[in-house]
């Protein structure tokens, strides 16, 4: 009876997965292509930037510098500052746009989040500021719905802000770790997290019901970053100083629901001193992921094929290293930037150069 229920469970999902699955990657198709450098672009910002994010358009870059955040149009291969927000004394660490609103979020090491309207950037005013944090924000996420905006701090809390209740903040998880960072599935009803600690931790839930601990994974490794490549799997990857720091490792349910390790991928840049924020980040577009580890970043490209019977979907991802971005050593690891969602800039800040540098994606 429990065998024959569980086998319906997992059925079910099975049925769910499977449509999401092809949603975010094809079979086995593998192409060339590169990140190119756009040489025209080369624009000074002296002090650390911490985070960068790229509106849907493409059009709009927003990025700190210190305590304060630039805003860029990129046109005609050229970027143009548009407007600067004053912060306060406080670096600004993340940021992100919502999809369906119009809206940007960041948080800093003041301890707050605030909302700016991504519309109305001509006006320099922010709408709310959330606290509750007590350290530093480490990092935001949005719920796919935008319902919901998810960050985590130093104060080893995750917080959850109901964007439909004027950002009340709903719910919050004490993990008695510092957290580095947060990534939610496509379907945004399941969480991870990873910290100073070597767990990582998977909770269940929606934007409109309590999140819930799901399972506890111990990692043997502390790690920097995480993300999701689909409903049910991600990618973890260890820090410069632990074993494994060479290898980006990818977790799937297992047919019991539990995540495993399903397979190991060689990455560059473990050998190197690294630091946290640079969130990894898959395109389901182009298939790729990028990873940053220590003064590199990694661009892997993802397929799937079949034939994994320990796994809820009998299918095992493939992993092709296309492209490692070398840094010089003077970055000591300070190397912070982000991915459009569809794949076209990746974009960059890094200690040595103290430049924004933009790179395009050319098929070759």
């Amino acid at each position: 009876m429990i065998r024959t229920r569980r086998q319906s469970i997992n059925n079910q999902k099975l049925n769910e997965q499977q449509s999401e699955q092809k949603k975010t990657c094809r079979p086995d198709q593998q192409s060339e292509f590169s990140f190119q450098l756009i040489k025209e672009i080369d624009l000074k910002l002296e002090t650390t930037t911490y985070t960068i994010s790229i509106k849907q358009n493409n059009k709009i870059i927003v990025a700190s510098e210190g305590c304060n955040i630039k805003i860029f149009q990129l046109s005609n291969l050229a970027l143009k500052q548009i407007q600067i927000f004053m912060n306060n004394e406080y670096f600004v660490t993340t940021s992100c746009f919502l999809k369906k609103k119009p809206l940007l979020i960041t948080g800093s090491e003041d301890e707050t989040i605030t909302i700016w309207p991504s519309n109305l950037f001509s006006q320099n005013k922010f709408l709310i500021k959330l606290k509750g944090h007590q350290n530093h924000i480490r990092s935001i996420i949005a719920h796919p719905t935008d319902q919901l905006i998810i960050s985590g701090g130093a104060d080893y809390c995750i917080r959850f802000w109901s964007t439909q209740k004027n950002f009340k903040c709903i719910q919050v998880i004490d993990e008695q770790r510092i957290i580095y960072c947060l990534s939610i599935n496509q379907q945004g009803n399941q969480l991870i997290s990873c910290g100073e600690d070597n767990y990582i931790f998977v909770r269940t839930g929606s934007e409109n019901q309590r999140w819930l601990l799901k399972q506890r994974i111990n990692a043997n490794r502390i790690g920097y970053r995480l993300c999701f490549l689909s409903t049910n799997s991600f990618v973890f990857q260890p820090n410069f100083r632990m074993q494994g720091k060479n290898t980006l490792y990818i977790y799937s349910l297992d047919c019991f629901d539990k995540y495993i390790i399903q397979e190991q991928v060689a990455v560059s840049g473990g050998d190197q001193y690294c630091t946290f924020f640079f969130p990894s980040k898959f395109i389901p577009l182009k298939q790729i992921l990028i990873n940053k580890n220590g003064q590199t970043i990694n661009i892997i490209q993802v397929s799937i094929q079949e034939g994994n019977k320990n796994l809820l979907q009998n299918q095992c991802w493939k992993f092709t290293l296309k492209q490692s971005i070398e840094y010089g050593k003077g970055t000591d690891g300070n190397i912070f930037g982000t991915v459009s969602d569809d794949g076209e800039f990746l974009i960059s800040w890094d200690d040595e150069s103290k430049s924004i540098q933009v790179r395009q994606y050319l098929a070759n």
